[in-house]
This record gives C-alpha cells, sequence and structure tokens, in this order.
C-alpha cells in the first residue's frame, strides 16, 4: 500500500517512529488515505491484521512480515517480533487469495517427496489463521488434499527461517509445511 518508509525509531517489538513521526499517526494516516479506516486503539487489531508491516532487513533484500497487533498508551505501535531501526517498512494489506495459492503451491511441492516413510508436519502462523478467517480451513483443506497423509502440525506465533545471508529471522503471516521421516 505505501513504502519504503523509514523505521526512524524502535525498541525491540515497539515501533515508536516512521519518517520521524509517531508510527500510529503515520500508520492510521496511510489506512485512512488507501482504505478510508481510522484505527483506534480499542480497536486496532481488528483492521491491523489485514494490513501489516514488511520490512527489509539489512545485509538482505529480503523482505518479512511483522504483525502490528496493539497501541501502547504513547501511541506506539507494538508488533510480535523485533523492528529494526533504519530498515525500511512497508504497509501491506492482506490478499487472501494470494495467501491460499502460497499454501498450495507449498503442499504441491511437498506431495512430490510425501511418501508412506514421511509425515507430514503443518506450522501456520496463528496471525494468518486470524486474517483469513473463514477461509483457514480452506487453506487446511487444500494442503490436506494435496498430501497423500495426514496432516500433523500446529498454529504458532511467528516461524524462524533462515535469510539468504544464513542469520536467523523471525516470519509472520508465514506457512511452512515439512516433511519428517516416521519413527519406526
Amino acid at each position: 500500500m505505501r513504502g519504503p518508509l523509514k523505521i526512524t525509531k524502535s525498541n525491540g517489538n515497539i515501533l515508536q517512529s516512521i519518517d520521524n513521526e509517531n508510527a500510529f499517526s503515520v500508520y492510521n494516516d496511510i489506512l485512512e488515505e488507501v482504505e478510508n479506516i481510522r484505527l483506534s486503539r480499542e480497536g486496532f487489531f481488528a483492521f491491523a491484521k489485514d494490513h501489516p508491516f514488511g520490512i527489509v532487513l539489512k545485509g538482505t533484500a529480503e523482505v518479512v512480515v511483522r504483525d502490528p497487533i496493539a497501541v501502547n498508551e504513547d501511541n506506539e505501535i507494538i508488533c510480535v517480533a523485533d523492528i529494526p531501526q533504519d530498515a525500511e517498512l512497508y504497509v501491506l494489506h492482506g490478499n487472501v487469495s494470494s495467501l491460499l495459492a502460497s499454501s498450495e503451491q507449498i503442499a504441491a511441492e511437498c506431495s512430490k517427496f510425501s511418501a508412506s516413510a514421511y509425515t507430514p508436519y503443518l506450522f501456520d502462523c496463528i496471525s494468518r489463521a486470524m486474517f483469513l478467517e473463514d477461509k483457514f480451513d480452506l487453506e487446511l483443506y487444500n494442503i490436506q488434499r494435496l498430501i497423500k497423509y495426514p496432516v500433523e502440525g500446529a498454529l504458532s506465533i511467528g516461524e524462524i527461517a533462515s535469510q539468504e545471508n544464513g542469520s536467523l529471522a523471525i516470519h509472520n503471516k508465514s506457512t511452512v509445511l515439512g516433511l519428517l521421516p516416521k519413527r519406526q
């Protein structure tokens, strides 16, 4: 929806300022301009779950999603994971069709290898399930339909993956499907 913007002040998972202005004010103004939505602290998550941040991690071209979950008493945005200061930030808009298509894509890829010797494990970000709402069952159905054996898994709060440079990063709104050998 908008970006790149610059994270000019953050502390851990708290986004304090964007382009040297209060983060909540900037975010609120963008959502009002583009979506005609005006946020309040009380109803923040109901709309923020559909409008996460994309952050370009330093030293990479990789964009990771950061879910904003609340606004504190100082009108700073609290996110699920760390917000690196001086990074580029994009305000994103969730797309149900692209999330469903991506989960089908990983299921199709894993199904090529899902012999009876493997157990498929699915880890879906809780924020993805909250965003998809009633379509989350469709995502699970589509994955199970493409995998030949019963899928096990869990909803998680953020997923950890390695970046191109080898360091670890927490991801939000992601889904991870893997195959592990069955115990003999």
